[in-house]
């Protein structure tokens, strides 16, 4: 009798629960019915779900898998930002998330080239303005549904305004973070490379007045090591294809170099053509598309 009435109670306090059970509809279509117990974290949604034979099963998601959720009678779901908010009909685009994505682009560049000449037991400084152009390609696998890693390559060609020519190619690892715009179906991202370059700056001295004016056009090799700062937007344009708009920053805080000069009346080498250049920091924009493999 005593296990009759325990075997009653228990189909009594599981019917109970079935019908006070909260929902999660993943973005693959799966509905879970559970007990949601915590939604506070910043990446994993919490629940517990009941079998028929009675064992609670403590369980959790990524909040990158969750379409929307029903919680005491109300649908939520995550915004681009993980925040549970409450909306009044089903979410209908879920976050794309891609396991690869390539990219190519296409900007400019400007800022301050601040160099120091030391040629005998002279030396003289100046700050040169100037703009570069560049193109780059880019791949990322997605560590995390929003987090990617990746590598870039970029070829520079930089001007500046007084008398300095530059190459350069630039390649290392980058990391992003994307936040998904629900409503265009876009992403916005922030993100970064460390990037060691390798290029050729070519110097032709124009100072009046002054013993520059005797060394012909001279080039010398540029070893750089780079941050570079990036954030922008990636606009859905088809399936898998968005274009790529981004502000891009370029901080060298290591660079060196060797002038090979040779003076035009003496036609002997001149042993003081080193070169040093101190840190710059150079700002831009690039354009270009970006393509997602399948989802993830």
């Amino acid at each position: 009798m005593k296990r009759l009435l325990l075997t009653v109670l228990m189909a009594l306090f599981a019917v109970s629960t079935f019908a006070q059970q909260d929902r999660i509809y993943t973005k693959d279509g799966r509905e879970i019915a559970c007990r949601i117990t915590n939604t506070r974290d910043a990446e994993r949604i919490f629940y517990e779900e009941y079998p028929s034979d009675g064992e609670v099963l403590h369980r959790f998601m990524p909040i990158s898998a969750v379409d929307y959720i029903i919680r005491a009678g109300e649908r939520l779901a995550y915004d681009d930002w993980g925040t549970l908010k409450a909306i009044k009909e089903k979410a209908t685009v879920p976050m794309p998330v891609h396991k690869f994505i390539y990219g190519i682009n296409g900007g400019v560049t400007t800022g301050n080239f601040r160099n120091k000449q030391a040629v005998g037991e002279n030396e003289l400084s100046k700050t040169k303005r100037g703009m570069a152009w560049f193109i780059s390609g880019s791949m990322h696998y997605a560590l995390r549904p929003r987090l990617y890693l990746g590598g870039e390559v970029r070829y520079d060609n930089i001007t500046p305004y007084v008398s300095v020519k530059q190459q350069n190619l630039m390649l290392g690892p980058s990391i992003e973070q994307r936040f998904y715009l629900r409503n265009s179906r876009s992403f916005f991202f922030v993100g970064g490379s460390l990037a060691y370059s390798f290029g050729w700056r070519h110097y032709e001295p124009n100072v009046s007045g002054s013993t520059w004016e005797i060394y012909n056009k001279a080039a010398w090799p540029q070893h750089t090591v780079s941050i570079n700062p990036k954030f922008g937007v990636d606009m859905r344009v088809a399936n898998k294809l968005y274009l790529n708009v981004a502000l891009v920053g370029v901080f060298d805080f290591l660079r060196m170099g060797k002038i090979d000069a040779t003076p035009i009346n003496q036609g002997s080498y001149n042993p003081y053509g080193y070169k040093h250049v101190d840190p710059i920091l150079n700002v831009g924009v690039q354009v270009g598309l970006r393509f997602g493999s399948n989802e993830k």
